[in-house]
């Protein structure tokens, strides 16, 4: 009887940890079945993972992710600040093997033109990707839906907030370049404080 009833102990016991398994197992597939891109993107905020991030276009962005919000990501990369509009992000590649659930929570509700004014001032250097081709010059304003620059050649370009897939503020050579960790962490801020 003593046995009988230890056989019957193991085998509940045994059932039990099956049907536990199986529990973490769907609970995995769940958390799988709700990864988004921004998900991926939140997770590595705060793992200072180095990451290789393709847009629809081709275009490849290597660096590390400072701050996701709807409206895009911001990428800290060797030659200054990148930002990346959700809607072109095509493929997110980490150079280790980590496993991600995509689950992360972006920072905020913040639109692609919100993130854009939220780093850049008049003065910086500017690159923007529009349409496939590259456009370089110095920010002269920003309104809620068009920026303008002046081109190396002193002629204005005016491009519409939306269109624009990514930008990099501040490139090598700029007059004011400020991409110390100071100033990246000063943008940083008005993008990361909480909403009041």
């Amino acid at each position: 009887m003593d046995s009988d009833l230890r056989q019957l102990l193991h085998d509940s016991q045994a059932q039990a940890a099956v049907r536990s398994r199986a529990g973490i197992g769907a609970l995995q597939e769940r958390h799988g079945e709700d990864a988004t891109v921004l998900g991926l993107l939140a997770n590595l905020v705060d793992l200072a993972t180095p990451i290789a991030l393709t847009t629809v276009r081709g275009l490849t962005v290597h660096g590390i992710v400072a701050a996701t919000v709807s409206g895009g990501v911001a990428i800290e990369c060797n030659d200054g600040l990148r930002l990346v509009r959700s809607e072109t992000i095509a493929a997110v590649r980490c150079s280790e093997g980590i496993r991600l659930d995509g689950d992360g929570q972006s920072i905020r509700a913040m639109s692609w033109p919100t993130l854009i004014a939220s780093f850049l001032e008049p003065g910086d250097q500017i690159a923007t990707t529009v349409g496939g081709s590259i456009v370089r010059g110095e920010l002269q304003s920003l309104s809620r839906s068009v920026l303008q620059l002046r081109l190396v050649d002193h002629s204005r370009a005016y491009i519409v907030l939306v269109s624009i897939e990514e930008l990099s503020v501040n490139e090598p050579g700029s007059i004011r370049h400020d991409t110390t960790k100071s100033s990246r962490s000063v943008r940083m801020r008005r993008i990361t404080r909480p909403k009041r």
